[in-house]
């Protein structure tokens, strides 16, 4: 017979399967605090103790103040939000509901606590929170249908700019905020209704938003000609195949000029711009702001 597989094996084979869902550097007080999170919502708080003080053990983790946990989270369980009230607000963003995000986001916020994380560190508690429920809105996404990419990587952004602030306030603000943007992508990805090859093609252009992809280079991957993949695309979107991915990286090129300290020179070459010259007469066609304009405006 086999033996079966410790705890800490299984968090291992979990943390790589769903290693998408995840930052990719994560602080041991950030890992404690998420497996908490996470069992909190499947097993009473003796049994939650008794698990982390096994896992933390396994991976020879410091010891969490199991004491100040119980204290803090007994004190707070009578006034636990509403698992009705999360359901809907996820169910919004499977839905594509983004006119309604904000309004059930404020319900469930009225509906209770939901839960503490990380004792004595209110800012921290809060980021874990908000990383949390932008693990389950992306899964929500995917499940109404926006691309895994796509959803991993508005997950991405949004991380980034939670673990950026400094003030509690701020992290919620960006929390509903992104949370509408989740629902408004599926609603938006409800609409159009692609064929297989297309639907391929989009894909493509979002994987490759950074560096940009040859129409060429995917049509020899579909064995199909460029030229028919161009006229299905232009039929199918209303759009060029260029125009499309443009506005693709256009928007990434936004992003990392308002959420990064990279240089314009940096973010030409990442996006595989000849030269910087090159990126900012592209960027003032299409935005009609050069880079540095719109990085002093955002």
């Amino acid at each position: 017979m086999n033996q079966s597989p410790s705890l800490a094996e299984q968090f291992d084979y979990f943390s790589r399967t769903y290693n998408g869902l995840l930052p990719t550097v994560i602080s041991q007080a950030q890992l404690i605090a998420s497996v908490e999170l996470l069992l909190t919502a499947l097993f009473d708080q003796k049994t939650v103790n008794t698990l982390i003080h096994q896992l933390t053990s396994e991976l020879r983790l410091p010891q969490p103040k199991v004491d100040a946990i119980v204290k803090d989270a007994s004190s707070s369980q009578s006034n636990r939000a509403s698992y009705q009230a999360e359901t809907a607000l996820y169910n919004t963003i499977r839905a594509g509901q983004d006119d309604q995000v904000i309004v059930a986001f404020q319900r469930f916020s009225n509906s209770g606590k939901p839960g503490l994380v990380a004792p004595g560190n209110q800012l921290r508690n809060e980021k874990d929170l908000a990383i949390a429920a932008t693990t389950l809105a992306t899964r929500s996404a995917i499940q109404g249908g926006l691309y895994a990419d796509s959803a991993y990587g508005i997950s991405d952004q949004t991380i980034q700019m939670i673990e950026a602030q400094t003030r509690t306030n701020d992290v919620v603000g960006i929390l509903m905020t992104q949370m509408t943007r989740f629902a408004k992508e599926v609603r938006l990805a409800k609409q159009h209704h692609y064929s297989k090859d297309i639907n391929a093609l989009t894909a493509e252009i979002y994987a490759h938003r950074d560096t940009g992809i040859q129409l060429t280079t995917l049509a020899a991957q579909q064995h199909k000609s460029a030229k028919y993949l161009a006229s299905r695309f232009r039929s199918e979107t209303g759009r060029t195949f260029m125009n499309y991915q443009n506005q693709f990286r256009l928007t990434f090129a936004q992003e990392q000029l308002t959420t990064t300290s990279a240089s314009i020179t940096d973010i030409a070459a990442m996006m595989n711009f000849e030269d910087a010259s090159y990126f900012t007469k592209w960027f003032k066609r299409l935005c009609g702001q050069t880079p540095r304009q719109y990085r002093q405006q955002h």
